[in-house]
């Protein structure tokens, strides 16, 4: 799952201490109205609602948008952001990748950070995306635990 490590980079690995999984709101602009539908021909933005690993504090940041194998982190300089997209694959997967470049590891490891390459504008990485609600604490997701669905039950699968 992808997540912010307590070194203010993202990395694609397994929660623990040093590593918290983030919850991404996708954006169109730096207003992030709600209820917008997303093609994979949009320019998104990224933003991490949670703060650091650990404390919790400063929450709330853009992905940046680091290049040729620099580690993405997070800013609040908007003008910062990196410029993602966001295509559906098969069986449950979508391919995030960069709007204009291509989005892959920063470096060879099992749980790589991640860079955008601007030689390489096709190269994505696959993700499955799991819908979570803003505020987990408000009394209409009690809607959530009765209605079915049988979603909670996958496994082996990567969320974003």
């Amino acid at each position: 799952m992808l997540g912010l490590r307590t070194d203010n980079l993202y990395w694609f690995g397994p929660e623990y201490a040093e590593q918290r999984y983030s919850k991404f709101k996708f954006c169109k602009d730096q207003n992030c109205a709600a209820g917008q539908i997303i093609e994979p021909s949009d320019k998104i933005l990224l933003w991490d609602t949670y703060g650091y690993p650990k404390t919790g504090l400063l929450g709330g940041g853009w992905l940046n948008n680091a290049q040729n194998g620099n580690h993405i982190g997070r800013t609040t300089d908007v003008s910062l952001a990196g410029k993602f997209s966001i295509g559906k694959w098969s069986c449950g997967k979508y391919c995030l990748g960069g709007f204009e470049w291509g989005l892959g590891p920063a470096c060879p490891t099992d749980y790589p950070a991640i860079t955008f390459f601007p030689n390489d504008p096709q190269v994505c990485f696959p993700v499955e995306i799991t819908e979570v609600p803003c505020d987990i604490k408000q009394v209409s997701n009690d809607c959530n635990w009765d209605d079915g669905c049988d979603c909670c039950k996958k496994t082996g699968h990567t969320e974003l």
